[in-house]
């Protein structure tokens, strides 16, 4: 019977609590609303107080935090929300007297508590905030000259984005990238110094990550600056200790410098985030992926110096030699500083190198500069190359790296075409493993977007497809080839006898494309390891009948005229090049026979973009490797489709054609080759 009663008592009481609770919304209907407002009222004095706060910390220059700011839109809204709400509750009742229906009364009960919830839950959070704003730039922060750090405009911007950055609760990991040289240690040092003399942190460590990445050797160099000795022997243990002693630090700055692969926070000891709020980590990496992989919230490319910064870097390098009141020597000195362009190492190594040498002597090594040999000047030691040679040793596929080196046969500052260097990527051999010219062009994509984030590329202003390559960096990549016994030779236009030059039975590569001014062969030497040879003519070329019998290993023929349809016989001796799987004969008004080119078996890539031809001989139709045929621009085929289509059906195959009506792509910038 006990149990029967209570479970009477239970059911009732199921039916009982939400009568009595439905009674109470109607019966308080009143102190319901009116507590709704004194919350409302509560949320309006923090409101106030916290966006005084922000007004007053921008008028200081400070950043407000993100989350108050939203806070403040979200504290706004619901302000709006409630004062509308009662506006309509005081109107209703105005108009139509007190509510007395039961249901209305506890319709509106109920908004008025979850309305009240909101706004309580919003006072709350406003409460808890210790801080509105951070320092944007810090109070009392300035560019201080320091030993090998000088305050330069160009790289103003970047440390305030930097210090900016840190001053951001949201921002726990900071990426700096760039090219080799271009001075990010130096600029993470300084705003480490500024960091903690003004206070925006408690304590900044330093770490050199490198190449090979040694935790144990990380662990110690942070150790250090904390004067933490280890007690345990294994990298966990290390880490421990190392974490437990970066948390005792309220604010601190962890930089780790010269990062080259994702490196795991927590192997090293290094806590942040939810584990350590006021642990801030910034990195240096040449490669823009590291930043990505590392999480950093901010990634800033360090860029060249402007020319005004440049002159200065190199006049305090160079010393008082600069103050001589020659004319002649200012304007040897400008040039100097040209050839280095920008790019602080080279700057600051040529400057050094020229302290306190003659006139004489700073002519030799404007020349020698001019010539992309920086090391022919004396005490020029090799730390502006080598860590450039770093950067490409570093790079892990074969492929990358030969691209690499392709794009320094191009000239100075030119924009390198992806299409175009996937035509001597395809003839070098470069992809071994790919037959498809569309597959290799997305292939030379991938590599150049790796290139670019590697610092060892340029991205040019306007077009996705171009890349450009620093002029340093260029002069490093031929060193490089120097260095590894398979010479490019890439002459300037003032070198007139480079063709005497010791190390050409040697070369794997030869480019004219900065020398448009040649008028004969230049080659008369046999080239055993000869495999690209490239012409940019603005003046016809006398070809020897001849001339091609030594160069039998040649994979890359590129034989294009600058200057529209200049005349141009090709010799017999063509024949001999069985091993070329590129060639382009572009812009030219080809005389006598080419019938020959049908003879080259292995040709995979012909072009005629431009040229003069009337048809194309049936010997054509030999070409069995043959995968791409540029005929854009041959408006005399053009006229006569008969004279080239019998030839096209075929080729077994062709995968690209560019039909004799098509506009055709100038690679080179005619005005510029003059």
């Amino acid at each position: 019977m006990d149990s029967v009663i209570s479970i009477i008592m239970k059911v009732a009481e199921c039916f009982v609590d939400p009568v009595k609770s439905r009674t109470k919304l109607i019966t308080d209907y009143e102190t319901i609303q009116e507590d709704l407002r004194n919350q409302k009222e509560k949320l309006s004095i923090v409101v106030s107080s916290i966006h005084n706060q922000a007004n007053q910390a921008k008028n200081n220059g400070e950043k407000v935090s993100e989350e108050v700011t939203k806070w403040l839109e979200d504290a706004q809204a619901a302000k709006v929300e409630v004062d509308a709400w009662l506006t309509n509750i005081s109107v209703m009742e105005t108009t139509c007297g007190p509510c007395s229906n039961c249901c209305k009364r506890c319709k509106l009960s109920k908004e008025a508590i979850q309305k009240k919830k909101v706004v309580e839950s919003l006072v709350e959070r406003g409460k808890s905030y210790p801080q509105v704003a951070y320092p944007s730039s810090p109070k009392g922060i300035q560019l201080i000259s320091r030993g090998a750090f000088t305050a330069f405009e160009s790289i103003k911007e970047s440390f305030t984005d930097i210090i900016a950055g840190l001053g951001r609760s949201s921002t726990k990991v900071i990426g700096v990238y760039g090219m080799g040289g271009i001075g990010k240690t130096t600029l993470v040092t300084e705003v480490g110094k500024v960091a903690k003399d003004t206070k925006l942190f408690d304590q900044v460590v330093f770490a050199v990550v490198s190449q090979t990445t040694d935790i144990r050797k990380i662990q110690g160099q942070l150790g250090d600056m904390l004067g933490l000795n280890f007690s345990r022997e294994t990298e966990i243990g290390r880490a421990g200790q190392l974490k437990e002693r970066l948390k005792y630090e309220n604010k601190v700055l962890v930089i780790l410098d010269d990062v080259w692969n994702t490196i795991e926070l927590a192997d090293i000891g290094i806590p942040y985030g939810s584990d350590h709020q006021g642990c801030k980590i910034l990195i240096t990496t040449r490669r823009e992926h590291v930043c990505e992989s590392m999480g950093c919230q901010e990634t800033i490319l360090l860029s060249l110096l402007q020319e005004d910064d440049a002159l200065k870097l190199f006049i305090k390098n160079a010393g008082v030699v600069l103050n001589d009141p020659s004319l002649a020597l200012e304007e040897v000195a400008k040039q100097v500083i040209k050839e280095c362009h920008r790019l602080p190492l080279a700057l600051v190594v040529v400057a050094k190198a020229l302290r306190g040498k003659s006139l004489e002597e700073w002519k030799t090594a404007s020349e020698s500069l001019q010539r992309s040999r920086l090391t022919d000047i004396e005490s020029v030691d090799l730390n502006v190359y080598a860590c450039l040679r770093l950067s490409y040793d570093y790079l892990k596929a074969e492929a990358t790296k030969k691209c690499f080196l392709l794009c320094s046969l191009f000239p100075e500052d030119h924009e390198i075409d992806l299409e175009e260097l996937s035509k001597y990527a395809i003839g070098f051999g470069v992809f071994q493993d790919v037959d498809s010219f569309t597959s290799v062009k997305s292939r030379v994509q991938i590599v150049l977007k790796d290139l670019k984030s590697s610092s060892l590329l340029l991205k040019t202003d306007n077009m996705s497809n171009h890349v450009k390559m620093h002029d340093m960096v260029r002069d490093a990549a031929l060193w490089i080839t120097l260095q590894d016994k398979e010479p490019f030779i890439v002459p300037t236009p003032m070198e007139k006898n480079w063709a005497r030059n010791v190390k050409l039975e040697e070369a794997m590569s030869i480019s004219l494309l900065a020398c448009p001014m040649n008028v004969r062969f230049p080659i008369r030497a046999q080239c055993p390891s000869l495999k690209i040879l490239l012409f940019a003519q603005s003046k016809p070329l006398r070809l020897s009948d001849t001339c091609f019998e030594g160069l039998a290993t040649l994979r890359v023929l590129d034989l294009t005229a600058v200057k529209y349809r200049l005349e141009m016989m090709l010799p017999s001796s063509i024949k001999c090049l069985q091993n070329l799987r590129t060639l382009l004969i572009r812009r030219w008004k080809l005389e006598g026979d080419i019938s020959m080119i049908g003879s080259l078996n292995n040709l995979e890539i012909l072009s005629f973009s431009g040229s003069l031809i009337f048809e194309l001989p049936i010997q054509f139709a030999e070409l069995s490797e043959l995968r791409v045929l540029d005929l854009s621009g041959c408006k005399e085929l053009a006229a006569k489709p008969e004279s080239y289509t019998q030839v096209l059906r075929q080729l077994p195959v062709i995968e690209v054609i560019y039909m004799p009506y098509q506009t055709p792509m100038l690679t080179f910038d005619e005005d510029k080759q003059e």
